[in-house]
């Protein structure tokens, strides 16, 4: 789990220091494909796009690998509420909730200390 952490603030300090989007660093990546797939599932590229330099937040980025691994733990009928295609409203809702989990503003100020 560290490794993850550790490669995903790697991925947000290269999308800074070269201009790019953290949606630029997820589509760019070959083990971020489900991510990818699940962000424009759940309508949020947009919520993702950086429209000012003082807007600064932080993505979690789970591999393709911890999907995998995640999707297998989850009981059935929430992974198909998850993946299903096309997904209803309230599903859409649902996934929209838990990507949003793997986001964190800037402005939260977590510190080493609060882990």
């Amino acid at each position: 789990m560290h490794t993850r952490l550790v490669l995903v603030v790697l991925a947000c300090v290269i999308a800074i220091t070269q201009a790019q989007t953290i949606v630029k660093v997820v589509i760019d990546s070959a083990d971020h494909t489900t991510l990818e797939a699940l962000v424009i599932k759940a309508e949020l590229v947009d919520a993702l796009v950086v429209t000012s330099p003082t807007t600064k937040f932080t993505l979690f980025a789970p591999t393709d690998t911890a999907f995998t691994t995640d999707l297998e733990t989850i009981p059935a009928t929430l992974k198909t509420k998850l993946t299903d295609d096309p997904i209803n409203a309230n599903h859409k809702a649902l996934l929209q909730d838990v990507l949003k989990q793997h986001v964190i503003s800037a402005a939260a100020r977590i510190l080493a200390a609060d882990l």
